[in-house]
């Protein structure tokens, strides 16, 4: 038996690390999290468990906002807020040009 499989036009899968994260992304989550995780591991004084704790918070939650594609969003979010003209009203609008 013969398997047919369509694959829609808008697919596209290039630049993808297994499929699921964009390689810019992965690149950038990667500066980010290991010189975090070597540091942390680094110190000697410090429990597993704690260690772990630190590496979650410092490392780990930034590298997840990273790779989900979020810092894009954020990023794009200051830029427009930045760059924006907000109006009250369409009388102070026009005044404005």
């Amino acid at each position: 038996m013969v398997s047919i499989y369509f694959i829609p036009r808008n697919f596209s899968d290039n630049g993808r690390v297994l499929g699921l994260f964009e390689g810019r992304h992965v690149i950038q989550a990667g500066i980010w999290g290991v010189p975090f995780s070597i540091l942390v591991a680094i110190i000697p004084w410090l429990p597993l468990q704690v260690k772990a704790i630190i590496w979650g918070a410092v490392a780990g939650f930034p590298c997840l906002i990273i790779l989900s594609g979020m810092l894009d969003l954020l990023t794009c979010r200051i830029r427009f807020s930045r760059e924006a003209k907000i109006y009250h009203s369409v009388r102070e609008m026009r005044q404005h040009g």
